[in-house]
């Protein structure tokens, strides 16, 4: 299944269920969604149901691209926070 969610930051908008928390870890990766805080310390199953994460856009100007894979939703989600969380 394949879903997708605009946002935008300053000010936080767009469709994304979490805009106010995802702009903040966005800023605290400076843009390098490879740097995401995510949830340290989130404990997740070894469950095998892998997820793809694919973000297009630009921070402050700079063109961003990244396509990541996880074990699963919750690996995702400890990994990257509500980014990718809708």
């Amino acid at each position: 299944m394949t879903r997708a969610r605009k946002l935008r930051c300053d000010p936080p908008s767009g469709d994304h269920p979490h805009p106010d928390t995802a702009c903040h870890d966005l800023a605290v990766a400076e843009g390098d969604l490879a740097r995401l805080p995510g949830e340290p310390g989130k404990v997740c199953s070894g469950v095998y149901k892998p997820v793809t994460v694919t973000a297009l856009g630009e921070w402050r100007g700079i063109p961003v691209r990244f396509e990541q894979s996880y074990r699963n939703a919750c690996k995702m989600t400890a990994s990257t926070g509500l980014v990718f969380d809708f």
